[in-house]
């Protein structure tokens, strides 16, 4: 009843019993396996049958040399193979010296392997093994050496501390400790090649048993020309985004030569009163510290909304910081200011007092509001001087930073909503198409959404949310398919 085929063999290697499953294993000689059978025979009849020995992983022909150590007794347990049987032999000597032979059937475990090997080989991604004790790299695949620029020989019974394989000597418990809790996914990670070349890779594992220990199975795909792409489309978007501010600063000169006017002409009557105020002799007058400190408020005036529009207009690294969404719509509107002013366009400012704080970079979160702002702003200034109302509204709700800007312009056609943040799509005669998709791709950027709201009609309203800072998987409600 035994599952696997057991003989016992006497001390001169004659067959002294054997189960059923030992005869159907071997049944190639059948005709011979009875009582009194040498253990040379059914070996030579192996032989001619094609048996072969697993020899270092790899099947090798049984020579002389391997019958003679047989025959004596000091071949240790061994894989063999017949046909296209994989056997797997277990001798246990009896105090006698009787020995009792175990044969089990592996060949669907080997068929098993050879698949898994087959695969580890060939996989377009790196696939190595180690040990969960001690990290000793066990097996790396052909992909791996080739893209870390190895030998299998500098590999095979080392660590990664040892290669010094990872940027981060973190990064490998933070990939076992994610592939611990069950988190789908995988982690960013940065592979140091042979070379000393930094690569970037994103690297899931699992657990795993190989060849009787505890091991870890690493899945690493090199996204290095990905990361690459990302980089180069980020800066060629802050290329677009900056050349679009320039382009509108352009637009705006006569509005802003008319908004620096006024503090700069106040400037002037404020110095030039109080010098005709000022006699050689006299005391100073409280007239005339007055008009010197109004002065001095005219000349912060100017020179904040100078500064203002530099540091709008200047091209500089994106940065992430906390930014405050108040802080950023009072910028935009400033910048604004004048030409909301000259189109007598009214400037509804509905922020909320709450904590809206997000995480990004403060000049193109101003980027996205001040295209916006420009957007209601060109809406609703058809030439019906006065009628024009723009409203912009900040909230905070379940970690998300909420932020929609409304006016009672013209509207968008129903067959243009589908097309507002597509690239090269505009609605304007002399627009570029550019604007809301820099938008929709700084929002991303930020782990944000923007979108066109279908059911607000009459009014034109645009809405994006950004996670709250410090808010960690923040849910985003909705929006409908204006999107």
């Amino acid at each position: 009843m035994a599952p696997e085929g057991v003989a016992l063999w006497d001390a001169d290697d004659r067959l002294v019993m054997c189960n059923e499953l030992f005869r159907q294993l071997h049944s190639h000689a059948a005709e011979i396996i009875m009582p009194g059978l040498k253990l040379e025979e059914l070996l030579l009849r192996h032989k001619a049958s094609g048996l072969r020995i697993v020899r270092d992983g790899e099947p090798a022909d049984w020579d002389k040399a391997a019958l003679e150590a047989r025959k004596r007794k000091t071949l240790p347990s061994v894989v063999v193979q017949y046909g296209s049987k994989w056997i797997q032999i277990r001798r246990n000597k009896l105090s006698d010296g009787s020995m009792l032979a175990f044969h089990t059937d592996i060949t669907e475990i080997k068929k098993s392997e050879e698949r898994f090997y087959k695969i580890f080989q060939s996989s377009p991604a790196m696939v190595s093994i180690s040990t969960v004790q001690d990290a000793v790299i066990l097996d790396v695949n052909e992909f791996w050496l080739k893209t870390l620029g190895y030998k299998k020989t500098e590999v095979i019974g080392r660590t990664p501390v040892d290669l010094n394989l990872f940027e981060d000597s973190e990064a490998r418990a933070q990939v076992i400790a994610r592939a611990n809790e069950g988190t789908e996914g995988g982690v960013d990670v940065r592979y140091i090649t042979k070379n000393g070349e930094t690569r970037d890779f994103i690297i899931s594992c699992e657990p795993i048993e190989y060849e009787g220990q505890d091991c870890y199975l690493f899945v690493a795909q090199d996204v290095s020309a990905a990361k690459r792409i990302e980089e180069e489309y980020r800066r060629h978007r802050d290329d677009l985004a900056h050349v679009t501010r320039v382009a509108t600063m352009g637009e705006m000169a006569t509005s802003l030569a008319h908004e620096l006017n006024q503090p700069l002409a106040a400037l002037s009557a404020y110095v030039n009163g109080s010098l005709q105020r000022m006699k050689p002799g006299d005391a100073v007058n409280g007239d005339i510290i007055e008009a010197l400190e109004k002065a001095s408020e005219q000349a912060d005036r100017a020179g904040n909304i100078i500064r203002g529009l530099r540091n709008f207009v200047a091209k500089n690294e994106p940065k992430f910081e906390f930014v405050d969404i108040n802080d950023a719509v009072l910028a935009a509107t400033n910048i604004m200011r004048s030409e909301l002013n000259l189109g007598q366009i009214e400037l509804v400012l509905d922020l909320t007092q709450s904590d809206v704080q997000v995480e990004g970079d403060p000049i193109l979160i101003q980027q996205v509001i001040f295209n916006l702002l420009k957007n209601s702003a060109d809406a609703v200034n058809d030439g019906q001087v006065g009628a024009g109302k723009v409203t912009v509204n900040t909230a905070r709700d379940n970690g998300l930073v909420s932020f929609f800007i409304e006016d009672n312009g013209q509207g968008v056609a129903p067959g243009d909503q589908g097309q507002l943040f597509e690239p090269y799509f505009t609605t304007k005669e002399s627009g570029l198409g550019l604007g809301l998709p820099i938008c929709r791709s700084i929002i991303e950027s930020m782990n944000g959404e923007i979108w066109y709201e279908l059911d607000a009609a009459p009014c034109t309203r645009f809405r994006f949310h950004l996670p709250a800072a410090g808010v960690v998987g923040a849910k985003f409600p909705g929006n409908g398919d204006g999107r």
